[in-house]
């Protein structure tokens, strides 16, 4: 029967094939959840042919070893789950043709009811839906790239894909579900993964591929990559493989923390960096597609060299070129009577070009209290960094480009005062509460000295350590030394940090330290600031030139682990 989009039920059956034009969207006997109906509204369709049946529910703890032999279990779940993460905007032609789709189905179904850790990956898709779709399309687009690329191990290579973030499986909860960005210790539990889902396929007696891809994935050309730190020629090329279409899915698919990047943009970070990604396998993986990022150099198939100069991100097969001889610029016509055979180069200077523009519009933000601008620049800059990279790298280093043109007289006091406010109020979306704390380190108590005029440095450091739990206490304006001291003893404090940003205090600073070492000679002292080689060692037991480096002393001075050389 015929049912208009907005009745679906969760659990309803499509019983005949949905198409846009030639493209299959929903195969017959797909489940309908909310997800497919959201996008069956977005795609415009607004009936659809169900059966009244129900299939058995998938998502049900006490019905995933029933199915693991169930043929049209699988048959419906990879029609749910394409239907979840196929888009034409991120696949390209690659799935055009109906012939390959069934190609796909059979292929991961053969799979699911033939390996030992299906069930487990069931149980991901219960913990994680979002790892068991993003599992799904790595093995999609391993499955298709591989076969593009004809290697004789198609099968085997596809296996891997799908069961390459098994080890997720043991990761905690509260971190692989967590809706914020990762603390640098959060993602050491989280590269855990990788080992796990190694030894997870090892006891199960998964093929050694399919092992090794498990533990490899992460690893980069460049050695800066995990669990080994491998370099490209310790890398094979399923590997680099992997870890292409590994990133190219994570980027351009929805995650709990941010939006999915057009495709366009997870190509354009794949193809800028070529010391982590074997850039002749991301020109192929391009190919394939048939997506290119905007300034590529491509050959047309009726042989003209033209360069991409737009690109919609909702339909990027389509872009608009400037043919290099004529100068003509024209359109990728919708019927592909012309179309893109092959990338030919790009122009490299255009990504960092990019990059400094979004820096200087952050930066002007601040100055003229632009917090939309603001907000939407630094989500720009901030992708992929750990929280304490936010603080160090984009408000320290924000902050102290905005004093120097302060020093320089390129800005107002005015402005400086207004920069500093805005960043304060950025900083707090990502702050740790202290309820939010977990097992601490000890308690540090930071604070300036003299008529020292700037917080915003031991706020940084403050909201740095927290995150790397440890308990802060803020004293700015500074107090006098004889109720610092007693303030130290009755809370307990272990470590007493100074923030030095003015060079007419250090005499001040130096004299303070010497009276404070003689009452308190077991609490440590961390000393941070732009002048730290001017001032005197002396009882001091550690010195920091920004926030990242203060942590690491902290740590050491602490006892927590050894010295930092």
């Amino acid at each position: 029967m015929q049912k208009l989009i907005k009745n679906l039920l969760e659990g309803d059956q499509v019983s005949s094939d949905v198409t846009i034009g030639e493209t299959l969207i929903l195969k017959k006997g797909t489940m309908i959840t909310v997800t497919i109906q959201e996008k069956l509204k977005k795609w415009g369709i607004l009936e659809v042919s169900v059966d009244p049946k129900d299939p058995p529910a998938i998502n049900e703890k006490n019905t995933i070893h029933a199915h693991l032999l169930d043929r049209s279990f699988y048959e419906s779940l990879f029609q749910e789950t394409l239907s979840e993460v196929y888009e034409e905007k991120r696949y390209g032609i690659a799935l055009h043709k109906r012939k390959v789709i069934d190609w796909l189905e059979e292929l991961f179904v053969t799979i699911m009811m033939e390996s030992a850790v299906s069930a487990k990956l069931l149980n991901l898709k219960e913990k994680d839906p979002y790892s068991f779709n993003h599992s799904f399309d790595v093995f999609m687009l391993g499955a298709l790239f591989s076969n593009y690329l004809k290697l004789d191990s198609v099968i085997e290579f596809a296996t891997a894909c799908l069961f390459h973030d098994i080890g997720k499986l043991e990761v905690p909860e509260h971190v692989l579900l967590k809706e914020q960005k990762l603390t640098f210790k959060e993602f050491e539990i989280i590269q855990e993964h990788t080992i796990n889902g190694e030894k997870m396929l090892y006891e199960n007696a998964a093929p050694l591929l399919t092992q090794n891809m498990a533990r490899s994935h992460h690893e980069r050309l460049d050695g800066s990559g995990y669990p080994d730190g491998l370099l490209e020629g310790d890398l094979s090329r399923e590997t680099m493989l992997l870890s292409i279409i590994d990133v190219y899915s994570a980027l351009s698919l929805d995650r709990v923390y941010r939006s999915a990047k057009p495709s366009v943009e997870a190509l354009e970070i794949l193809l800028d960096s070529n010391d982590l990604y074997n850039y002749h396998l991301v020109c192929s993986f391009m190919d394939m597609l048939k997506i290119y990022p905007l300034n590529t150099r491509v050959l047309t198939s009726n042989n003209n060299i033209a360069h991409i100069i737009y690109i919609s991100d909702n339909q990027p097969l389509t872009p608009i070129i400037k043919l290099e001889d004529s100068e003509e610029v024209t359109q990728i016509p919708n019927d592909f009577s012309i179309s893109i055979s092959r990338f030919m180069g790009w122009e490299e200077d255009y990504v960092l070009e990019k990059k400094r523009s979004n820096w200087d519009l952050y930066l002007s933000s601040l100055l003229n209290a632009d917090k939309q601008l603001a907000e939407h620049k630094l989500n720009k800059i901030i992708d992929n960094m750990r929280i304490e990279n936010i603080f160090t790298e984009v408000f320290a280093e924000s902050m102290r480009e905005i004093g120097e043109m302060y020093e320089a007289g390129e800005i107002s006091v005015a402005e400086e005062h207004v920069a500093t406010y805005m960043t304060k109020e950025l900083m707090k979306t990502f702050s740790k509460e202290d309820k939010d704390l977990g097992k601490r380190h000890g308690k540090v108590l930071l604070t300036t000295i003299g008529d020292e005029e700037h917080s915003l440095p031991l706020e940084l450091f403050s909201e740095t350590l927290k995150l790397n739990e440890w308990e802060t206490y803020n004293f700015h304006p500074s107090i006098p030394l004889n109720e610092l001291i007693y303030f130290v003893k009755t809370n307990k404090i272990s470590v007493i940090g100074f923030s030095v940003i003015m060079k007419e205090n250090i005499p001040l600073l130096e004299s303070s330290i010497q009276f404070i070492r003689k009452a308190l000679p077991s609490v440590k002292i961390l000393v941070g600031g732009p002048h730290i080689s001017e001032i005197s060692q002396d009882n001091i037991d550690g010195f920091a030139k920004d926030a990242a480096t203060g942590v690491d002393v902290l740590n050491a001075i602490h006892g927590d682990r050894s010295p930092v050389p």
